[in-house]
C-alpha cells in the first residue's frame, strides 16, 4: 500500500493536534455558508469527473468530539471521500475547477500538481474564524476536507506547530 500525505490517519492526527491547539467561540452562519461551499465543491467534482462521494460512518460524531475537545475552536469537520477508484482525466485541473465552484470569497493558499497527483488548499476568513478546504487527488484516491477553526490559534500553530502541539495549554 502506498504512503500518502493525506489519508485518514493523517486527518485524525491533524484533528488531534488541532484539538490540543485550538480553543474559542462559535460562528453558526459562517459554518452554514461553508457547508454550502463544501457541497458546491463536492458537487462540482462529482459532475465534472463522474465520481461519487462515499458515506463515512460516524464523521458527525468525530466533528462533535473535535468541537467539544477544543471548547468550540474547531466548529466543524466535513469529509468527502470518493474512494480509490476515482480517475481524473490527464488534463484535469482540479484546483482551478474547485476555485470556480467555491467562488471569490475563497483564497487559494497552496496548489501542487504532479503526474498523477493534485492537491489544493483554500482558505476563507470569517470574523475571528477560518475555514479551510483541502482537496487531494493521488493516483485514483480523491478526498476533500473542510475544517472550520479559530483563526488566531491557526496562525499560532502555523508559526510554530511543534511548540503548540507540545504545550497547547499556553495557547
Amino acid at each position: 500500500m502506498r504512503t500518502r500525505w493525506f489519508d485518514w490517519r493523517g486527518v485524525l492526527l491533524c484533528c488531534a493536534v488541532m484539538a490540543g491547539v485550538l480553543r474559542s467561540g462559535l460562528a453558526t452562519s459562517a459554518v452554514q455558508a461553508s457547508d454550502h461551499d463544501f457541497d458546491a465543491a463536492v458537487s462540482a467534482l462529482e459532475q465534472n469527473y463522474h465520481v461519487h462521494r462515499q458515506h463515512i460512518p460516524m464523521i458527525g460524531l468525530a466533528s462533535f468530539c473535535a468541537h467539544v475537545a477544543t471548547h468550540g475552536a474547531v466548529q466543524g469537520i466535513k469529509i468527502a471521500d470518493f474512494g480509490e477508484d476515482s480517475k481524473l482525466p490527464a488534463d484535469a485541473d482540479m484546483p482551478e475547477m474547485l476555485r470556480d465552484a467555491l467562488g471569490h470569497s475563497w483564497s487559494m493558499v497552496v496548489t501542487s500538481r504532479a503526474r498523477e497527483e493534485q492537491d489544493a488548499v483554500y482558505a476563507r476568513p470569517h470574523g475571528e474564524r477560518m475555514t479551510l478546504l483541502i482537496a487531494s487527488y493521488d493516483r485514483g484516491d480523491l478526498s476533500v476536507v473542510r475544517l472550520d477553526m479559530d483563526a488566531e490559534h491557526l496562525r499560532r500553530w502555523m508559526r510554530d506547530p511543534l511548540q503548540h502541539a507540545r504545550h497547547p495549554e499556553t495557547n
